[in-house]
């Protein structure tokens, strides 16, 4: 989004560092120049809510990829107790300080999963605390995703173009099958 790009900006610039920020869709892009690693981190590439839209953004970063290359991204991975017990009422999930006052944050999400489709449908409440613990301010927003299997992602690392890939079931590199939630996919393009 703008807003996050522009808190990027002001971050770097505050730290006296020269970023050049970019927006774009990430499944229809084009830079400049090629790249020794792309990341789509923080699970966004759960945003691409059609097949075609995940292999458009495959695609799009195996193009941007220098010979050797890398792509490195999480995504949502439903496990078959999700899939049995979905969360449907608010539930806690973060309590954290606020980066500029220090006070209370805390983020609520209800889930509903649409199995037929693949897609996770979040009710998501922030609440801002003041400094006594009351509620201060809400924001509420909906959020939709889409979750891939482990062997879904094989077969679309192979029609983007892929040489090679390591699918984890988490940062600390266990097995995709032993995933709780998301996996880790890196993702080479030949020499």
């Amino acid at each position: 989004s703008a807003e996050m790009l522009a808190r990027l900006r002001s971050n770097a610039a505050s730290r006296g560092l020269a970023v050049r920020v970019t927006q774009v869709d990430m499944h229809a892009f084009s830079m400049p120049r090629r790249y020794a690693c792309v990341m789509i981190p923080f699970n966004a590439f759960a945003h691409n809510l059609t097949a075609d839209d995940q292999l458009a953004t495959l695609r799009c970063c195996h193009e941007h990829l220098a010979p050797g290359g890398r792509l490195v991204f999480d995504v949502f991975s439903a496990t078959p107790a999700m899939m049995a017990t979905p969360v449907t009422e608010p539930v806690l999930e973060v309590e954290t300080p606020h980066p500029e006052t220090g006070l209370l944050l805390r983020l609520y999400d209800g889930r509903r999963l649409d199995i037929a489709t693949q897609t996770q449908h979040s009710q998501i409440a922030i609440e801002e605390l003041a400094a006594d613990g009351r509620v201060a301010r809400t924001h509420r927003f909906v959020a939709v995703v889409r979750w891939i299997f482990p062997s879904e992602m094989e077969l679309l690392l192979r029609l983007a173009g892929f040489a090679r890939w390591e699918i984890c079931g988490g940062f600390d590199g266990r097995p995709a099958a032993d995933h709780e939630g998301a996996i880790v996919v890196s993702a080479w393009i030949g020499p």
